[in-house]
């Protein structure tokens, strides 16, 4: 609880909000076969594809590469990203890699 009310935390959350929806920008022109948008507030994204058969094999492939990442329940097409309001920005751009990773693996299949 100390670090949410240092002073700054609110600045540090939103720059890596603003990272994190670039780098969604750089996977959706990346992967147009497979995302089709992204949407959200600060570090609370969402990532939207093409079917719910492909955004449910996104969602294992990310999870296997060590993402945590929900499935929407009222949006099957939508995955739920949602890192820790602590994280760094190294956290984030591993966060894309993986999930650029994922992405092309299940283009592929």
């Amino acid at each position: 609880m100390d670090k949410v009310t240092e002073p700054g935390f609110l600045g540090h959350v939103e720059e890596l909000g603003a990272r994190l929806a670039a780098g969604f920008d750089r996977l959706c022109a990346m992967h147009p076969d497979l995302l089709v948008g992204h949407r959200g507030l600060g570090l609370m994204r969402a990532l939207d594809t093409v079917s719910a058969e492909d955004c449910y094999r996104f969602m294992l492939e990310a999870i296997e590469g060590g993402v945590l990442v929900v499935w929407a329940n009222n949006k099957q097409e939508t995955l739920l990203v949602m890192p820790p309001l602590v994280v760094e920005a190294d956290e984030v751009d591993e966060i894309i890699d993986i999930l650029d990773g994922a992405a092309t693996r299940v283009s592929a299949r």
